[in-house]
């Protein structure tokens, strides 16, 4: 026959063991989504970046051709 007290330290023993599946679970979830954040994170940069670059070489274009149009303008002006 068991001892009582060493049946109760058991089923506590026992009920820690599950809480800590369960949390080591739970930590697991949050890792993935964690990593899943930070992916998204990562891909949102890229984006970020490139939309920079593209903005900045328009605004290149875009100031070459006011410079192009001002010379042939001034060409055309003396012309006349």
């Amino acid at each position: 026959m068991s001892n009582p007290l060493s049946r109760g330290y058991m089923a506590t023993i026992e009920a820690q063991q599950e809480e800590i599946a369960l949390l080591q679970s739970e930590k697991a979830a949050l890792i993935h989504e964690i990593k899943a954040a930070l992916e998204a994170k990562a891909t949102l940069n890229e984006a970020q970046t490139e939309m920079v670059e593209d903005a900045a070489s328009l605004e290149f274009w875009a100031s070459f051709d006011r410079l192009e149009q001002m010379i042939c303008f001034g060409i055309e002006g003396r012309s006349a």
